[in-house]
């Protein structure tokens, strides 16, 4: 009997703490939500910048090496929005690893045996691709790790703004 009037007396109190305790719980579960997606999403804006600095890496080039180049870089980034995204983390088998290796062949076949004049570029793409696979891996890794699937927005503006200026 003297617990029930104690909770009487004081269940203002007592529901209050409650009410405080379930609204802290919420806004860390809330905060600690917004800054996963918020790092998730900067692995995705690596990415994507990576991907923007190879295609600007074709102007470069000269004439039908250029247009081909442009147009697989266009292609490996339209892989990431078209299969990577609907079906993120559900699997491992894309065409997008093996676009990025197209890309690194063909800028190394192209630049194989040529003049000291391209030696900044040969050394660009080959600084580049290893960072852009780094960046793949640490978007996939840590979206899927906490499950978590940011908009690819940055590179659908990346590959819309390059498709249009694709000569």
């Amino acid at each position: 009997m003297m617990l029930l009037n104690y909770i009487k007396k004081n269940l203002f109190f007592l529901s209050l703490t409650v009410l405080v305790t379930f609204s802290i719980t919420f806004l860390s579960f809330a905060l600690i939500r917004n800054y996963i997606i918020n790092k998730a999403t900067s692995y995705v804006n690596k990415e994507a910048i990576l991907y923007d600095e190879l295609y600007r890496l074709t102007y470069s080039l000269s004439g039908d090496v250029k247009l081909k180049m442009q147009q697989k870089t266009l292609d490996y980034i339209q892989s990431v929005i078209d299969e990577e995204w609907p079906n993120f983390c559900k699997n491992d088998n894309y065409s997008t690893p093996k676009k990025l290796n197209e890309i690194y062949e063909f800028y190394y076949n192209y630049l194989v045996g040529k003049a000291k004049d391209e030696e900044f570029l040969r050394s660009s793409v080959y600084n580049l691709i290893p960072r852009i696979k780094q960046a793949r891996y640490e978007r996939i890794n840590y979206c899927c790790t906490f499950h978590v699937k940011p908009k690819p927005g940055i590179f659908e503006n990346i590959h819309e703004r390059n498709k249009n200026f694709h000569v």
